[in-house]
C-alpha cells in the first residue's frame, strides 16, 4: 500500500467541494469541545490547532450545530472505522487484510 501525503485542506477540500450551507464537525481528542465550522478555512484553523492531539471529523455534514444521526445532512464519503489495538491486538497487517 502506497501512502499518499496531502494538506488537511486538500484533504477537505476533496471531500467537501462545496459546504452548501452545512456545517462541518470537528473535535480535537483527547476532549469533548465539538466544533461546527461555517468554511473549509475555519476547519483547517481548528484541525491544525495542536499537533500534539487527535482529530476526529464528522464524515457526514450537518444540517445544524448538532452532531447527531438526525441532523445528518450530506454524506460525501463511505467510511469505516477500525480499532486495530482493540480488535486485532495492535497488528496492521491483520487489519489491513479486513480492508
Amino acid at each position: 500500500m502506497k501512502n499518499i501525503e496531502i494538506t488537511t485542506r486538500e484533504f477537505f477540500d476533496v471531500l467537501y467541494p462545496d459546504l452548501n450551507g452545512h456545517f462541518l464537525e470537528i473535535r480535537r481528542l483527547p476532549g469533548a469541545v465539538q466544533n461546527f465550522c461555517r468554511s473549509i478555512d475555519e476547519a483547517v484553523r481548528i484541525s491544525s490547532a495542536d499537533r500534539n492531539r487527535n482529530v476526529y471529523f464528522g464524515v457526514a455534514l450537518r444540517s445544524a450545530q448538532i452532531g447527531n444521526e438526525e441532523h445528518a445532512a450530506l454524506i460525501p464519503a463511505l467510511w469505516a472505522d477500525m480499532d486495530v489495538v482493540k480488535d486485532y491486538g495492535g497488528d496492521w497487517k491483520k487489519a489491513r487484510a479486513v480492508l
